[in-house]
């Protein structure tokens, strides 16, 4: 499908070129990508095809900018291998149900304060400044809105799989025991995903 280091596709047909890298043969027939993808690409395809189950949880991801993806690999090759962001398009090939994107920050600082074992996972303090910035509308709050919710995922994320697990276990069982307190029937979606992913639920969250 291009020719991306992890997935780099090999010539077929016609036989004087099977097994040659497409890498390979389009150094040397760059007129094939056209004036528009040579130029935005640097006379390379780089796409990369992949067969995704979604019975199995997947890793959460952030993609960068075109500039940001090249700062990135100017800075850090080991780590970021391509200079390219990742746009990227699902084609399903069964039904599925999936979560994608953020909530509104106000419901999202609903349940880090509502929801005690959120709480838990990203302290008193995060709960705090969201509570802090939720009602402000202004360009200024939008950029501390930003920083916030930009604190309280890193505190999630920063926990210990185990503690993530423990706590992710006692939302569960209270759910289950029918005590939604304060933040409504949505938080049975909890369940829904805990069901489709346990026991690795836990490398959702974290």
């Amino acid at each position: 499908m291009g020719t991306h280091a992890k997935g780099p596709s090999k010539i077929s047909f016609p036989k004087e070129y099977s097994g040659q890298l497409l890498s390979d043969w389009l150094k040397s027939n760059q007129w094939a990508l056209g004036d528009a993808i040579s130029a935005t690409y640097d006379n390379e395809l780089p796409f990369l095809f992949k067969v995704l189950s979604i019975n199995t949880a997947l890793s959460i991801q952030a993609h960068p900018t075109k500039s940001h993806a090249e700062a990135l690999h100017s800075a850090a090759p080991e780590l970021y291998r391509d200079p390219n962001h990742k746009p990227e398009l699902a084609i399903a090939l069964s039904n599925f149900e999936g979560f994608c994107g953020f909530r509104p920050f106000g419901e999202i600082q609903g349940f880090v304060c509502k929801v005690p074992e959120l709480g838990e996972l990203v302290g008193e303090k995060a709960c705090l400044e969201m509570r802090g910035v939720a009602e402000a509308e202004s360009a200024e709050s939008a950029e501390m809105k930003k920083g916030a919710l930009k604190r309280v995922f890193t505190a999630l994320m920063g926990n210990e799989e185990g503690v993530v697990k423990e706590t992710l276990g006692r939302l569960v069982a209270r759910l289950h025991r029918g005590k939604n307190g304060k933040t409504g029937v949505r938080m049975n979606l909890k369940l829904l995903g805990h069901r489709a992913f346990a026991p690795s639920m836990c490398k959702v969250i974290r």
